[in-house]
Order: structure tokens, then sequence, then C-alpha cells
């Protein structure tokens, strides 16, 4: 009102001399003006979408509420999303001493989401931050979370080290023509396997992956879904490794060292393994690489190792 007022007592001199026609057309066009210019100054207001809104499940068999559990317990938990949007994406992401990795990664396109996780827990005392995060079609994110205690006794490790004057385990060349000799290795019975087809996959942990037919580059992959972490940090020795949590919490607090297949192996380097069947973890250091000029039959890779009885 006060704008209108204001083009009044302007234009009220003009008025005088103006006809009756003329002044109408003067008064629409200020009123379309003045229209324009209230609607620039205080349009319609976008829309706040709502962050998504997570609650756990609490029906029978879920875990919704920060609990304690024995070490190495499998623990369930769900999660339902109800939103105004789509969700494109759910995280569960798990938090030891600090350090947070993604455990599962799942891609949806629903408003409606119903998803369970379950994990086993480290397999020694200590406490896990369990956060689920979903993000909708917007970059809206919205997250549940809970802590779980681990209770129980820290194992110590086995040595499975040669005796004095005894060689270590050796994994061949799986170019080496010597029939018998040994190029993978099974973590669950220790022992020694061949890499030939006949040989089921489930027994090669690790496997040697040389990929050159000259000189001898021994790296390690595997067909059972192991993964490795070169250890680079002096707070792991293989010396000072005597209890399991030295390497689970190593192993959590590197993640983003994680690879599943080796750099080109060389002799005293180390490397946290971490099984693909049952998670078990292993510290293996290498003693020794053998090759032999100008022929693969004994190339090898000799190795000790420590992890649980």
């Amino acid at each position: 009102m006060i704008f209108f007022y204001i083009i009044y007592l302007y234009l009220q001199p003009i008025y005088k001399n103006l006809s009756m026609k003329k002044i109408a057309i003067y008064a629409l066009m200020i009123a379309t003006s003045a229209t324009l210019f209230l609607s620039s100054c205080g349009g319609d207001k976008e829309e706040v979408k709502p962050d998504p809104a997570l609650n756990f499940k609490t029906t029978a068999g879920f875990t919704f509420t920060s609990t304690s559990v024995g070490v190495d317990s499998a623990v369930k938990v769900g999660v339902l999303i109800n939103h105004s949007s789509k969700i494109k994406n759910v995280k569960f992401q798990v938090t030891i001493l600090g350090s947070t990795f993604t455990e599962k990664d799942t891609n949806v396109n629903d408003k409606v989401i119903d998803l369970s996780f379950i994990r086993k827990v480290i397999a020694t005392p200590g406490t896990e931050g369990w956060t689920i995060i979903a993000t909708d079609e917007n970059g809206k994110s919205g997250s549940v979370s809970l802590s779980i205690t681990v209770t129980g006794t820290d194992p110590n490790l086995q040595d499975y080290s040669p005796a004095v004057g005894q060689p270590g385990v050796r994994i061949y060349n799986i170019k080496d023509p010597t029939a018998g000799n040994p190029s993978a290795f099974d973590l669950n019975t220790k022992t020694p396997q061949s890499a030939s087809n006949t040989t089921p996959d489930n027994l090669k942990d690790i496997l040697d992956q040389n990929a050159s037919s000259g000189s001898y580059q021994p790296q390690w992959g595997t067909k059972t879904g192991v993964k490795y972490i070169k250890v680079t940090n002096a707070s792991l020795t293989y010396v000072g490794a005597t209890k399991y949590s030295q390497l689970v919490n190593y192993w959590a607090q590197n993640t983003a060292a994680v690879i599943s297949i080796t750099p080109v192996i060389t002799t005293n380097d180390l490397y946290l393994v971490k099984a693909g069947d049952n998670g078990q973890y292993y510290l293996v250091s290498i003693l020794n690489i053998v090759d032999i000029a100008g022929k693969a039959d004994g190339d090898n890779v000799e190795f000790k190792y420590k992890t649980l009885p």
C-alpha cells in the first residue's frame, strides 16, 4: 500500500492535465509494474526437502541398541526407511579405534527400504561403532548408530617359525614345471597346496601370481578372497606381535591399504593377511627369495607366520 501511495503522490500533478482514458491506461501500467515488482521481491520460497529418517528394526533377532557381546559373535541389525524422495544408497560403516571402514555399500532406488546386515565382530576385546547412512536422490543423508562392546580374552599368537637350521614354508613359482612343488597355501589347514586345476580353489588361500617367464617376480594373490596389507608401520613387527588384538587393530586402522594382490615380494617384507572364509588374521614374514637364474625350477618364496593356535 505504501508503494501505491508514493506513486499517487508523484503522479497527482500529472493527472490534472490528462483525460480519463489516459489516466486509466497509466493506472493499468502502474498496477502491472507494481505486481511484477512485488512478485520479484516476495515470490514462492523453495521447498526445504527433509533428510532421510532411519529406524533400527526392533523385531526378534535384531540388535537395535548399544550392547555387549562375546568375541567372534555374529550380530544382526536392520534398518527401515520410509522417505518422501527415493533413497539411492545405504552404507553400513564400522569404526574401530578411530578408524572407519565401509562393511557394506548397497545401491537402491526406492522410497521404502528394509535392509539387514550381519557382521562377525572382532575376535578380541574392544569396541565397534556401527553406523548406517542413507542418501537420497537430492543428496540428503540421514543415519542411525549404535555401539557394540566386545568382551572376552585376548588370545596369544602362535609362532609358526621353522626350527633352527630348517627352511620355512615355501610357495614355488607358479610356472615351475617341477612336479610336487606347491605354488599355493591353505591357511585353514596350514598346508602347502598345488596350483593345479585338480586342486580345489578353496585350498588356494595364497596363490603365486608370478607373471614373468624370465626373472622371478613373485606376487601373491588368492582363489578364496584373501586380502593383504603390506606392513610399513613400525607399530607392528613380527617379533613384537604377541597378542591377536595387535593384528586385528592394525588391520582396522589401515583399511585404506588393503589389496587383493601383493606387489613384487622381497626378503624381509611383512604382510598382514586376512583369510577370505573365516576372516582370521595371519602375520607373514618373508625369510628368503630363491631365484635360480635361467630357469623356473626351484624359484620360491620362503616365509614364517603367526596367527591363532
